[in-house]
């Protein structure tokens, strides 16, 4: 009248509950009989129409959640049969947790067999009509169970071959990607090779011209009208120099130069090759540092690049003045130092922020839009991070980090 399906898990050490058909009481046997015996449709209408009803059963619910120890001295007699190889009869006179809520107490197991290992069982039973099943149905129940392993190991080796085609599919995805990125960056490489010499070779010219209109302007009378114009060149000639600046750093592959300094002191070096430009624009410098020297090895010249290339940043965000905030100090644990500039501009708004370090992107037409992302650069090859806070209006606060070596002690103790 019923049969339920048990599979043993992938490790081996479980039996778990598949699916059961049929009722999980007599009583509701019964009922389900009656119900047949005024149904008027055909039996494989009753089939079909019963076959999806079997996910919401009672019976289906139970088996469902049921999961077994295997192991060969475990007393339910669902788990011997693994074992054994063979059906196994059940006439009851024993009383068992699992029995109980399947309401088993006269039933057949039948092993699920392959070649290598037990797959599961099937238990069936008759609980509506009591009847026992005999030998020659034990014999037909083991050649269904004989179909049901072959259509198992069939479904575990197409699982496994869909597996393995996904996995090759997902790695020829993979592989396809991956040359679209080698062949990408093979031309980024042939374009930056191209821009870094194009650059070198215009950066000369640049200079020569910068030199010359300087030259001109030294010795021009003070009430000349021509001083403006003269003024004009240098000034143009500045920012193309700073643009083939930005571009030769971006392009150039970075090899840093470590050597033990004073962070305080490349500090003090950019404030000082800044405050002539600050003083220009109607900017005050506040420099907050402690009296100890914070030593770690760094690029020198980098590091004053990317210090300056910030401060920079700060002061073109205050064309009409302001205050450049610089402070330096080890943090709270004692394992980085920690830079802040902070500015009184203008500030960004949320999109300019996040996109701030990326190469290229500038709010300023006349600049490139790499310097952020060479400091950026610079900071993580020193294994560090640098971060921007800004708020529009309320200015712009870069903060960097810089990992100090650990103290003598620490060493010593590890």
């Amino acid at each position: 009248n019923r049969a339920m399906l048990f599979l043993t898990s992938e490790d081996r050490t479980w039996l778990e509950g598949k699916m059961g058909v049929g009722p999980l009481t007599r009583e509701e046997g019964l009922r389900i009989w009656e119900e047949l015996h005024d149904d008027r449709r055909s039996l494989r209408e009753m089939v079909l129409g019963y076959s999806a009803s079997v996910e919401e059963s009672p019976l289906n619910r139970v088996v469902r959640e049921m999961r077994i120890p295997i192991s060969e001295d475990q007393p339910c007699p669902l788990v011997k049969p693994l074992f054994t190889r063979r059906p196994l009869r059940w006439e009851g006179g024993t009383t068992d947790g699992y029995l109980e809520k399947l309401n088993l107490s006269k039933f057949v197991v039948l092993p699920i067999l392959s070649y290598v290992e037990p797959l599961g069982v099937i238990v069936v039973d008759n609980i509506v009509s009591g009847e026992e099943i005999d030998e020659d149905g034990i014999e037909t129940l083991m050649l269904f169970a004989s179909q049901v392993a072959v259509a198992i190991e069939k479904s575990v080796l197409y699982q496994g071959l869909d597996e393995q085609i996904e996995r090759l599919r997902q790695a020829n995805e993979e592989m396809r990607a991956m040359q679209e990125q080698l062949l990408h960056t093979e031309r980024l490489a042939a374009i930056g090779q191209m821009a870094s010499s194009l650059a070198d070779q215009i950066r000369n010219p640049v200079s020569l011209i910068g030199g010359y209109a300087r030259l001109i302007l030294k010795r021009m009378e003070s009430t000349d009208e021509r001083r403006q114009l003269v003024q004009t060149i240098i000034d143009q000639t500045d920012k193309l120099e700073e643009l083939l600046r930005e571009n030769l750093d971006f392009l150039q592959p970075m090899g840093l130069k470590l050597e033990e300094h004073d962070l305080l002191d490349l500090i003090s070096t950019a404030v000082s090759l800044m405050r002539r430009e600050c003083e220009e624009r109607g900017i005050k410098i506040h420099l907050s540092a402690p009296e100890e020297p914070i030593r770690m090895k760094l690029d020198q010249y980098q590091m004053v690049y990317a210090l300056m290339q910030l401060m920079r940043n700060a002061i073109q965000a205050m064309p009409e003045g302001g205050d450049l905030w610089i402070s330096c100090s080890a943090t709270e644990d004692g394992c980085a130092a920690k830079i802040e500039i902070s500015d009184t501009g203008k500030g960004m708004s949320e999109e300019v922020l996040k996109r701030a370090f990326d190469p290229f992107f500038t709010t300023d037409k006349l600049r490139s839009g790499l310097g952020l992302t060479v400091v950026k650069r610079i900071i993580e090859e020193h294994g560090g991070t640098v971060q921007l806070k800004s708020r529009p209006g309320k200015g712009t606060t870069a903060i960097i980090l810089l990992p100090l070596p650990p103290k003598k002690d620490d060493r010593n103790l590890t």
